[in-house]
């Protein structure tokens, strides 16, 4: 372990599959306060666990690092794990330990070392900390308010209100009842202590102060101006458009001054082309500021100065400078963050300056297509070098992006053009679009020197494969002589390097074809500004996860908009029917809205969206996902978490996905709209999917649920899998190459032994529509299969007597199969020497009625 402590674990230092072991700065007290044995340490370090931030990584033998995370004591990190006895936990592991939402506060002091964390008995777990004024002027005044979520009331009689970890400031009286749905309020006077307008930490504590039941740490203060959750309840808090103590909370205040663009990670790369863009009510702007923006994502707050004055322990005025809060974002990449603002020449825009700056559906890619000029790609050579006959010209993008390409030439010095529809003015005919550049289609409404140009979208960078634009040249071209490769190409978006090139790889032209310089709106109105922008639509999801046949599922989310809602709905449809049902959406509170969709038999696979509109006269709507139906959000009924401690992964297509998926190229990198399910407890719609594997093994694929094949999943940096954006499920064994299947890990473990850099393979379940693609299985006896029997049961090693693809599997060969049912290998009770293994066994069950030689 390094990076805040430093600790080398002894050899043969074991931790069992599903268990933990404890590194602590004093093992000895660990051991008598927590009942533990084995406590490894003592860990060194300047500091120890650094109280206000640190980072910790854990390191394999060769020094790579296998776990990274960094914790603070700073908004959003929990509160309660900074100073006021609990732990940090990671809670939500599938997030990934980089994210800050994998990481929880323990739920009771102390921690759980060496042991599961568990949610104990908690009569208080639905009461929050719901509003609380901490610059107040006479006659306002400071006070915390507290809030019931639940339907049953609790009794707060002998619970603790703080601003200090370590002491217990206020104890609520005997009788102190609050209401379901209630709200319960303690003025400073009753507190007899008051909030820091310069900002700090309240903890709501249970009685004895055993765990904190809530805690919200807050930054400066605006003058008389309450933060709250809005609604009640609401994972968020924010300034309030007025103080209601005992009460329902107000609405969140508005910001007069809001941040309305930025270019946190320009196309140049130069940190010196960043920006942050201010909306107020006059054209003032201000700069410049210091350091840089992150290119991956960050907390970016507006702050006003405000002045106030205190009196200190010798009663003297003390007059000191704070700052609110006036308006922040903490901006995220890619997915619903948008799709260019990270890198691909587009700025991140406030839709509309009423719209709430921290939820991602209000901010959207900058337009930057009409920009760019037309710029000349062009390279003359010999055919000299290369591969194959040059019979046909590939066109692809290094990268995500779209562009403007016109006037395409292939031609000798002083001989005609080889290119059959060089302008495009008649259409595309001639010219084939695969792979991650199959959206390429014809533009009508702008060329060079004419209305019409190919217009290419790549969802991915191309390759010479399956993944490009292509004409074929006529005549072919003579290998030997001179040819220059020439168009013209304009920018729209995304990654600006371009590649014309011969089949067989002869001559290339290359070019960055982006000319602006002018990205984004700096000092003018948003180029994606609306009049009234919809509702935003967030945290969406739905449960159970794996639904059983005839069960219904919820579906979830938190909507919100400035000028409140007038329809909340989610639309449903039973695929591969494109018919669709209405499911209003009821607001359970704290922002949240619920719909039922009726259960359904196994195999069923529904499609929804959910759907909202706004409360102003100027009504506008929204819909999650938002390019629905393009992609929707997917649930299948009828599937279970196979037993063990292997991970299961599952993703789940629509009918015309699948149709689509089979009938593309089998090296095609355009990522197809699938759900992806984590066992019975993440699901992250709107993930990728396609086939994985090289050009030699590719050809025995047909379906996704068909032969054995690989995948890659690729995952938005907003919603990523255990930290990751994208990765590769593969069978070992390589599709037979190794019979043993187990070849290649073997490797990796001798690599590790030797203590050289090696792979890590991860092994899961894996499911595909249902469907099990996950197979273990031994050497293989000449013309037999192996499977399930019956059809769709867990697999086990069965061998059919008949091969029957596309049929009913058949019995199994031979007289039965037999089991290896039972084992003691590591027999530590025992009356003979067990360092010799003379107690280990095993025992073989035959459950047929036929002896077995």
């Amino acid at each position: 372990m390094s990076g805040a402590i430093d600790f080398t674990f002894p050899l043969n230092a074991i931790i069992g599959g599903t268990s933990y072991v404890v590194v602590a700065a004093v093992p000895v007290d660990m051991e008598a306060v927590h009942a533990l044995g084995g406590v490894f340490g003592p860990f060194s370090g300047t500091n120890g666990l650094q109280n206000s931030s640190g980072n910790l990584l854990l390191r394999n033998r060769t020094g790579a690092v296998l776990f990274e995370a960094s914790y603070s004591g700073d908004i959003p990190w929990p509160a309660a794990a900074d100073g006021a006895g609990h732990s940090l936990v990671l809670a939500r592991p599938s997030f990934g330990e980089g994210d800050v939402r994998a990481w929880a506060a323990s739920d009771g002091v102390g921690g759980s070392p060496g042991r599961g964390e568990l949610a104990g008995e908690n009569p208080y777990r639905a009461v929050v900390i719901n509003e609380f004024l901490a610059h107040s002027i006479a006659p306002a005044f400071d006070f915390i308010e507290l809030f019931n979520e639940s339907s049953q009331a609790v009794d707060l009689s002998g619970c603790i209100l703080s601003d200090d970890p370590a002491l217990n400031k206020f104890v609520i009286p005997p009788g102190s009842i609050i209401p379901p749905q209630g709200f319960i309020s303690f003025s400073d006077t009753e507190l007899r202590f008051g909030l820091s307008s310069a900002g700090e930490a309240i903890f709501f504590k249970s009685p004895n102060a055993t765990r904190i039941l809530d805690a919200i740490r807050f930054e400066g203060q605006a003058r008389d101006v309450s933060t709250g959750r809005s609604p009640d309840g609401a994972p968020w808090c924010s300034p309030l458009l007025a103080r209601t103590p005992g009460a329902n909370n107000a609405p969140s205040r508005l910001a007069e001054i809001v941040i309305n663009e930025i270019m946190y990670h320009p196309i140049s790369g130069e940190s010196d082309d960043e920006y942050v863009e201010l909306y107020n009510r006059s054209a003032n702007m201000v700069g410049d500021f210091d350091g840089a923006l992150a290119n991956g994502g960050e907390r970016l707050a507006l702050a006003a100065p405000e002045i106030t004055v205190t009196t200190n322990s010798l009663n003297q005025a003390v007059t000191n400078m704070v700052y609110f809060v006036e308006n922040e974002v903490t901006y995220g990449t890619g997915g619903r963050w948008g799709r260019w603002s990270d890198g691909g020449g587009s700025s991140l825009e406030l839709r509309h300056a009423r719209s709430d700056s921290r939820r991602a559906p209000n901010w959207t890619d900058s337009d930057e297509r009409a920009k760019s000029e037309w710029k000349t790609i062009e390279f003359t050579g010999l055919l000299d070098n290369g591969i194959a006959n040059p019979d046909s010209l590939q066109i692809l993008l290094l990268g995500e992006g779209e562009c403007l390409v016109d006037d395409v030439e292939v031609f000798r010095p002083g001989s005609a053009n080889v290119i059959s529809n060089p302008g495009f003015e008649t259409g595309v005919t001639g010219w084939f679009f695969q792979g991650t550049h199959h959206l390429t289609g014809w533009e009508t409404n702008s060329g060079f020197n004419s209305s019409r140009s190919l217009h290419v979208r790549a969802t991915g960078r191309g390759d010479t494969g399956a993944n490009r634009v292509r004409t074929p040249l006529n005549p072919v071209l003579r290998i030997g002589q001179a040819y220059t490769l020439r168009a013209k190409v304009r920018w729209l978006s995304g990654h600006p390097e371009i590649l014309l090139r011969m089949h067989g790889g002869f001559l290339e032209a290359s070019g960055n074809s982006l000319t602006a310089r002018n990205l984004g709106t700096p000092g003018a109105p948003n180029s994606r500004a609306l009049a009234n922008a919809g509702p935003a639509i967030t945290d969406v999801a739905h449960r159970p996860v794996l639904p059983a046949a005839g069960q219904a599922i919820t579906v979830s989310a938190r909507v919100y908009d400035p000028d409140g809602l007038a329809s909340v709905i989610v639309k449903y449809r039973v695929d591969p029917s494109m018919e669709m049902s209405t499911a209003r959406m009821f607001n359970r509170g704290a922002g949240l809205f619920t719909a039922t969709i009726p259960g359904q038999p196994d195999g069923t696979l529904v499609a929804f969206q959910v759907q909202a509109s706004d409360n102003s006269p100027a009504q506008a709507a929204s819909v999650f996902p938002a390019d629905a139906p393009a992609r929707e959000c997917l649930v299948r009924w009828g599937e279970t978490v196979p037993e063990g401690a292997f991970g299961a992964y599952r993703f789940w297509i629509t009918q015309a996905t699948f149709d689509a998926w089979s009938n593309r190229a089998k090296n095609s990198n355009e990522p197809l709209d699938a759900t992806f399910a984590y066992g019975d407890f993440r699901v992250i719609y709107n993930a990728g999917a396609m086939y994985s594997g090289s050009p030699f093994h590719t050809p025995g694929f047909n379906t996704p649920t068909g032969n054995p094949c690989d995948y890659v999943l690729r995952f938005d940096a907003d919603d990523a899998m255990l930290g990751a954006t994208g990765f590769v499920l593969a069978g070992p064994g390589t599709f037979g190459d190794d019979t043993t299947g187990v070849r290649e890990q073997a490797i990796w473990w001798i690599a590790r032994e030797l203590g050289v850099p090696s792979l890590h393979r991860r092994y899961v379940h894996m499911f595909v529509n249902g469907q099990r693609r996950s197979w273990i299985y031994e050497g293989l006896a000449p013309d037999h299969s192996y499977g399930s029997f019956p059809d769709g049961q867990p697999f086990h090693r069965t061998e059919f007597s008949q091969v029957t693809p596309g049929g009913t599997n058949d019995g199994p060969a031979g007289p039965i199969v037999v089991y290896l049912n039972e084992w003691m290998a590591d027999n530590t009770r025992t009356l003979l020497n067990a360092k010799n293994h003379y107690d280990d066994w095993f025992e073989i069950y035959n459950p047929g009625s036929h002896a077995v030689d």
